[in-house]
C-alpha cells in the first residue's frame, strides 16, 4: 500500500514504519477499514484453489476429524469457536451430522434448543461468509445482548475443554467466562506452553481448571476418541469410579478390622475386571498389524485402570500381613484366560493387564522400599503353564507377555525395549500420585525390572541363561554410577546382610548369591552391542 521497498525483511520495515509488533487486527484494519472489504480481503484465506485442495491444504485437520467424531459419539454437544472457517461444519457433513450453526443474532434468536440438537456450533466471532465478522480488537470487546445470554447458558451448564485458545484477544469471551460463577463441570485446559500466561493463569484459576499439557491440538484430540473408543470397546459392566474404589481400598488399608472386607472388595475388582477381558470383547483376529496391537494394547490399559490403581496404592501403603492379596490379584489375572498354550500373539497378549498390574505393584513396593511385598509378588505368584505352576518371575514380563512383534507397535521402530518403554510410560500417570519426581520413578521402574530379571536368573539356576532385559539394560549404560546395578552394589556392599532384599528372602537370603547374580547381569549388559 505504500509502495516501500521492505528489502527481505518486511517484518522489521513494519516495525519501523509503524512502531510496533505486526499484530492480526491492527493490521487488517490498515489493510481494509470497512468490514464487508476485511471479509473480502479475508475470503481467499478460507478457500482452497483447485491446487491447495490437490495439496490437503485449507482442509479439515485430525483435530477437527476428532471432534466431529467425539459429536458422533455423544461426547461433545457443543463447539464454541473464534474462528470464521468452516471446516468442522464439513467434517460434520462427513460423518452426516447437521449442526445448528449460530454465528449472528438472528440465528440465536431463531434457534431450537440447544437441548433439543445433536450438535451446536456458536461461532462468537462470525462466519467468513457473513461480513459483521469481528476482527478489530474494538470488535471483539462485546457481544450482542443474545450471544451474552447464549455464552452465559453454555458456561454455566456443560464442562469445558479448551484447545488453541490463547485468551488474549478475545476480550468478551473472557469476559463471559468471568462472570460465570459456576463450577458444577470440569474444565479442562489444553496448552502447549510450559507456563501460562497472566490471563490464562487467571482464567484457570477462576475456572478451577485443570491443566493439560499437549505436543498439539491433532495428537492430543486424537488421543482423546481413541480412549474414548477403547472403553466403549470394553462395555465393562457396573464400572467403578477409580478415585472411590482408591478412597474405600484406603479405608479399608487403615484398620485391620476391615482385613475380609479389604479383600473381598479386590477381589471383586479384580472379577470384574476379568469378566471385562473375556474372549467376546477381545476375540483373536486373523491378522495382527501393528496398528491392530497398538488398539489392542490401549483397550487392555483402559480396563485394567481400576485394579492396577488398587494394586499400586496397596503395595505402597499395606503392611505385610496384606500381601497376599496383592498375589491373588496377579496369580487371578495371569491364570484368567489359560488355554495350556500360546500359540497366538492375541492368547499371549491375554496376560497383558497382568503384566500391567504385576508391575504397577512391584514399582510401588519399591518406592515404598516395602521389598517382603515385592519378594512376595516375585516368589509366591503362581501361574499355570503347561504342566506345571512356576512363580511370576519366571511367567510374567515383558518377552513371555509379548514374544514378538513388539517393534510393530507404532513409534517403537528401532527401540531397544518397545514394550518394557510403553510400560515405562503407561504407568507413571498411576503411580504420580506416589511419586511427583520423575528421576525417582525412573529408578524404582528400573529397579523392579532389574529385581525381576535377577530373581529370574536365580531361579533358572543356569550360568548365563536368558534374563528379561528392561529399559535398564540401555539406560545410563555410559554412566555406571547412575545404572541401577552398580546402585544395588553399593547398597549390599554398606548394609550386608542387612539389606532389606536380603532380609525379605529374595536370593535364598545370601549376599553372595546376590553379587554373584548382579556381577553377571552386568557383564552381560557390558558385553551387548545394542
Amino acid at each position: 500500500m505504500t509502495g516501500a521497498d521492505v528489502g527481505d525483511d518486511p517484518l522489521g520495515w513494519y516495525r519501523a514504519t509503524f512502531g510496533e509488533e505486526p499484530r492480526y487486527s491492527p493490521l487488517l484494519e490498515r489493510l481494509a477499514r470497512p468490514p464487508t472489504e476485511r471479509a473480502r480481503l479475508l475470503r481467499p484465506y478460507f478457500e482452497p484453489s483447485d491446487a491447495e485442495r490437490e495439496q490437503g491444504l485449507k482442509s479439515p485437520t485430525a483435530a477437527h476429524r476428532a471432534i466431529a467424531e467425539l459429536v458422533a459419539k455423544g461426547y461433545v454437544k457443543v463447539i464454541l469457536t473464534t474462528n470464521f472457517d468452516r471446516l468442522i461444519e464439513r467434517e460434520l457433513d462427513n460423518l452426516g451430522i447437521v449442526p445448528t450453526v449460530l454465528a449472528t443474532t438472528d440465528s440465536i434468536l431463531g434457534a431450537p434448543p440447544i437441548a433439543q440438537t445433536r450438535c451446536t456450533i456458536i461461532k462468537l466471532n462470525g462466519d467468513y461468509l457473513d461480513t459483521r465478522i469481528k476482527n478489530t480488537e474494538g470488535e471483539l470487546e462485546s457481544y450482542d445482548q443474545p450471544m451474552k445470554a447464549l455464552l452465559d447458558r453454555v458456561l454455566d451448564e456443560f464442562g469445558l475443554i479448551v484447545v488453541g485458545w490463547s485468551a488474549e484477544w478475545d476480550i468478551a469471551l473472557r469476559a463471559a467466562i468471568e462472570r460465570s460463577p459456576s463450577r458444577r463441570y470440569a474444565t479442562y485446559w489444553a496448552r502447549r506452553r510450559d507456563r501460562p500466561t497472566d490471563l490464562e493463569k487467571a482464567l484457570m484459576e477462576f475456572r478451577a481448571a485443570e491443566q493439560v499439557q499437549i505436543v498439539d491440538a491433532d495428537s492430543f484430540l486424537t488421543s482423546v476418541v481413541e480412549k474414548v473408543s477403547a472403553l466403549e470397546d470394553i462395555q465393562a459392566p457396573h464400572p467403578v469410579s477409580i478415585e472411590v474404589a482408591v478412597a474405600t481400598l484406603k479405608t479399608y488399608l487403615s484398620e485391620s478390622r476391615h482385613r475380609i472386607r479389604l479383600r473381598d472388595f479386590v477381589k471383586e475388582e479384580v472379577g470384574r475386571l476379568i469378566e471385562t477381558l473375556g474372549p467376546e470383547h477381545f476375540p483373536e483376529n486373523p491378522t495382527a498389524t501393528g496398528e491392530e496391537l497398538e488398539q489392542r494394547l490401549k483397550a487392555y490399559e483402559a480396563a485394567s485402570q481400576v485394579v492396577l490403581r488398587l494394586i499400586a496404592t496397596g503395595c505402597y501403603w499395606g503392611n505385610d500381613e496384606q500381601r497376599a492379596i496383592w498375589v491373588e490379584t496377579v496369580e487371578h489375572l495371569a491364570n484368567a484366560y489359560d488355554r495350556q498354550t500360546m500359540s497366538t500373539i492375541w492368547q499371549s497378549l491375554r496376560r497383558y493387564p497382568a503384566l500391567l498390574v504385576f508391575y504397577a505393584g512391584g514399582t510401588a513396593c519399591l518406592l515404598s522400599t516395602r521389598y517382603r511385598t515385592l519378594s512376595a509378588l516375585l516368589l509366591e505368584t503362581r501361574v499355570s503353564g503347561l504342566d506345571k505352576e512356576t512363580p511370576a518371575a519366571l511367567a510374567i514380563n515383558t518377552w513371555k507377555v509379548f514374544p514378538e512383534f513388539q517393534e510393530r507397535l507404532p513409534g517403537m521402530k528401532g527401540h531397544f525395549t518397545p514394550l518394557s518403554e510403553r510400560l515405562f510410560e503407561v504407568l507413571r500417570d498411576p503411580l504420580r500420585d506416589f511419586v511427583s519426581d520423575d528421576r525417582r520413578y525412573e529408578n524404582a521402574f528400573d529397579r523392579f525390572e532389574y529385581f525381576l530379571a535377577l530373581v529370574h536368573a536365580d531361579l533358572k539356576r543356569k550360568p548365563g541363561s536368558w534374563k528379561p532385559l528392561g529399559c535398564f539394560g540401555w539406560r545410563h549404560r555410559f554412566e555406571p554410577e547412575r545404572h541401577v546395578g552398580s546402585q544395588l552394589a553399593t547398597e549390599v556392599d554398606e548394609k550386608g546382610k542387612d539389606w532389606e532384599p536380603i532380609v525379605a528372602g529374595l536370593f535364598g537370603g545370601s549376599v553372595e548369591r546376590f553379587k554373584e547374580l548382579n556381577s553377571e547381569l552386568l557383564a552381560t549388559l557390558q558385553n551387548l552391542s545394542w
